[in-house]
């Protein structure tokens, strides 16, 4: 007989979703669902342009979904009740839930419950549904409940309040540390998807039985064929979202300017570009430009050779925002390298692993690397400041069999060390135990 499993997430799956921990999702449900040894009920919230996407029902998942559309009635109800979330700086959920979502969630679950389910495992995707665990747990009492934690959520809060330094950032941290581990500790089985995650779980004091350590879904780009074009840089993401755009900013401020005696191009891919991010490209392409006019009169004034004025001014260092593309492949290609300057965020990060299947060296540093053990100048470079990113770029940029190198071995580490479909299969073995 299968087993039922009621499966809560505050996004939805389906297979062009764009981000990475949708990606997982909808990878990990699908999987489960097609060993065809559980029946799945899948409640969650989309947004409307997502509606005609989303094939659960096709697969066998019943679903039962609110979809926020954008009409400017439902928009000003949202907003008013949530409001009252991101008011409270001391609400319980830490902003991880806004009371509308919280509501409407609310009422599917009831509304399964009095429809007669009854499960024998409730899956709680992302750190948010693991919140509203102990009303849950009041209708179903007899159910196992498994937690997946995308990343260790409080850890991104941490990272906040270590940069931002405010006393709003210290309460929602050290309340969301606490509300997530006490979540952990009442859960039957806590995933996480890296061995950094489930070693601060452990340090933080959590049962290591109870904890199962898998791996996330990323796109995998083996099959990329290499042409890199010497000084071509990319970063790659959402571009909306603040760990991404301001990181790049920083790059565009603090290390293009050291790669001036080059002719280097950085490639920023992603949908949503956030329009500081635009503002920062568009003032740099401008100073570069007003450097390469001054420095061309500079050169017809007295006749001498360009090559003595390399080093005075910019050579046509550019930074280019594409906004969403369809096929990434062809920059995967096309890139010397990645760049990955992170400054906030927590667990493993999916356009890292993806760059590096895709044979493309990438340069971070301790969070782009996070939960990777790949081993520094081998299968990928890591830099600390500025100067070490702009190094590590100049050194690939004189040496092409050490760019290849790197991205051959750092495909290979990927290769050998993240296989989800192994780790799922020794999810699925736990799950029916328990």
């Amino acid at each position: 007989m299968k087993k039922q499993i009621l499966w809560l997430a505050p996004y939805v799956p389906y297979p062009k979703v764009r981000h990475a921990g949708g990606k997982n999702l909808n990878y990990y449900i699908n999987y489960i669902n097609d060993t065809g040894k559980f029946d799945i009920t899948f409640i969650g919230l989309g947004y409307e342009d997502e509606r005609k996407n989303v094939e659960l029902e096709k697969t066998g998942i019943k679903s039962d979904i609110y979809y926020r559309d954008h009409s400017k009635a439902d928009y000003i109800i949202r907003r008013i009740v949530s409001g009252f979330t991101l008011m409270n700086h001391w609400t319980k959920y830490a902003r991880q839930l806004l009371l509308y979502e919280h509501m409407q969630l609310s009422k599917r679950i009831k509304r399964y419950k009095a429809a007669g389910g009854n499960p024998d495992i409730v899956m709680l995707h992302w750190t948010s549904m693991g919140l509203i665990m102990p009303e849950i747990k009041a209708l179903f009492p007899n159910a196992k409940y498994v937690m997946v934690e995308e990343d260790v959520t409080y850890l991104g809060y941490q990272r906040k309040y270590e940069t931002f330094k405010t006393n709003q950032w210290k309460r929602l941290y050290e309340t969301l540390k606490k509300a997530e581990l006490n979540a952990i500790k009442n859960a039957d089985l806590v995933v996480t998807l890296n061995q950094k995650d489930t070693k601060l779980l452990i340090q933080d004091g959590i049962a290591p039985e109870k904890i199962y350590t898998s791996t996330l879904y990323f796109e995998n780009y083996y099959d990329v064929q290499r042409k890199p074009a010497p000084g071509n840089l990319l970063f790659y993401g959402a571009m909306d979202r603040v760990e991404n755009y301001e990181s790049v900013i920083d790059f565009i401020e603090n290390v293009m300017p050291l790669l001036k005696e080059n002719d280097y191009i950085l490639n920023v891919v992603g949908s949503k570009p956030n329009p500081k991010l635009i503002a920062a490209a568009e003032k740099f392409n401008h100073e570069a430009a007003a450097h390469e006019s001054e420095r061309g009169q500079m050169i017809a004034a007295d006749n001498r050779s360009e090559s003595e004025y390399q080093l005075q001014g910019y050579e046509n260092n550019k930074i280019n925002v594409t906004g969403f593309v369809e096929d990434i492949r062809p920059y995967l290609s096309e890139a010397m390298c990645m760049v990955a300057p992170l400054k906030l965020g927590a667990g493993i990060k999916v356009k890292v692993l993806e760059a590096m299947s895709a044979g493309v060296p990438v340069l971070t540093n301790d969070i782009g690397i996070e939960g990777i053990y790949a081993k520094d100048r081998k299968e990928y470079i890591h830099c600390t400041n500025s100067e070490e990113f702009a190094n590590g770029i100049k050194e690939l940029c004189n040496d092409d069999s050490k760019t290849d190198m790197i991205g051959r071995c750092g495909r290979d580490y990927i290769r050998d060390n993240f296989n989800l479909d192994s780790k799922l299969e020794g999810l699925m073995e736990m799950m029916q135990k328990l």
